[in-house]
């Protein structure tokens, strides 16, 4: 059985991550990254590109929806937790390929906007492995809360 403090914690936190995803949603809604900018992140399989363009998206709404309001919360959270993950590796390949470009891997969508900013101006090794870090760390997150939920 959770404390009070556990459980208020656990919601706060599942809060924010769909939170997160909802802002990351409506962006690449607005704005959907580029085929150049996938396919820096995919490299292979060229026929996925446009898949995970028109779908992205979509997904990251409805885990946005379903863990802003507590409706199928653990699902949504280990799908978030696979969601880092995944893009964490993504990103570490890209690093090591040296294929992520200037314009950034469209993760907060395209165009000019205030989010798109920080991972688009990440040029150093370390800075760029840190950003790696930062996605694991919140799939450990996204575990957390699908445990208490």
């Amino acid at each position: 059985m959770l404390s009070e403090f556990q459980a208020v914690t656990a919601t706060l936190l599942r809060i924010g991550l769909g939170v997160f995803w909802l802002i990351t949603a409506v962006l690449k809604l607005r704005r959907p990254p580029t085929h150049d900018q996938v396919r820096q992140l995919l490299d292979r399989p060229l026929w996925a590109i446009p898949l995970v363009v028109r779908l992205l998206p979509w997904c990251e709404l409805l885990l946005g929806v379903t863990l802003t309001t507590g409706w199928q919360a653990r699902g949504g959270a280990w799908a978030s937790a696979g969601l880092f993950t995944c893009f964490g590796a993504l990103w570490l390949r890209a690093i090591v390929r040296r294929t992520l470009g200037e314009g950034g891997c469209g993760c907060f969508g395209s165009g000019d906007n205030r989010f798109r900013a920080a991972p688009a101006r990440i040029s150093k090794l370390e800075d760029r492995l840190l950003w790696v870090g930062i996605q694991w760390a919140l799939a450990v997150v996204a575990v957390a809360v699908a445990a208490t939920q």
